[in-house]
């Protein structure tokens, strides 16, 4: 990451901090995930050199700007998915000023029906970041889209354990996952497909 891009990514960050200290509504904060994730999943991404990364909750593109610059060392490509038009044309925004959207496709979309509609085995890196309550409804597709040895990240695993529970089972039933939770930020699950 270029010091200028990393100069921009904590100036957001902070801009992040103020709106969500001021906005009652919990439901329309931005609600990012701290800089220690940012760089788990930056370094991973990279680790796995990952070309096919799915985002779904852009948020205000705090989290899609790291997932980003990762994917754009690897010459891959991030699709990052959120339901809300002004999130969206923000995170566009933002994405413009930090001279990384070349990489990124920003799809306004409920992402459930995005994952269905994927083909088999299309993705290396998954990072969930939504209404961690649709999870569930969502499977089987995160496993089906995910490659051999692809990566699916959850973020809230320690924060919010009990609405990750269902999903943390069906990743444990399926048998084709190794797991772990990394406890940075507020914890991150790790699951990696098996390559068998």
């Amino acid at each position: 990451m270029t010091p200028e891009l990393r100069s921009f990514i904590e100036d957001l960050y902070a801009k992040g901090r103020e709106f969500d200290q001021a906005e009652p509504d919990w439901s329309r904060r931005w609600r990012n995930i701290d800089p220690p994730v940012g760089e788990f999943l930056w370094i991973l991404i990279k680790a796995i050199k990952a070309k096919e990364v799915l985002e779904l909750g852009t948020s205000n593109g705090y989290s899609t700007i790291w997932l980003a610059d990762a994917v754009r060392d690897n010459q891959g490509k991030l699709v990052s998915v959120d339901f809300d038009r002004e999130l969206i044309n923000l995170a566009q925004s933002n994405l413009d000023a930090a001279g990384i959207s070349d990489v990124v496709e920003l799809r306004c979309c409920e992402a459930g029906s995005l994952l269905s509609d994927l083909p088999d085995m299309s993705i290396d890196a998954l990072f969930l970041d939504a209404e961690r309550s649709d999870y569930a409804g969502w499977w089987p597709h995160p496993e089906r889209v995910l490659r051999r040895g692809g990566v699916l990240i959850a973020d809230n695993m320690t924060s919010h354990p009990e609405e990750l529970a269902t999903l943390y089972e069906q990743i444990q039933s399926s048998g084709v996952f190794s797991t772990a939770v990394v406890p940075v930020g507020k914890g991150e699950l790790v699951a990696v497909r098996d390559l068998g």
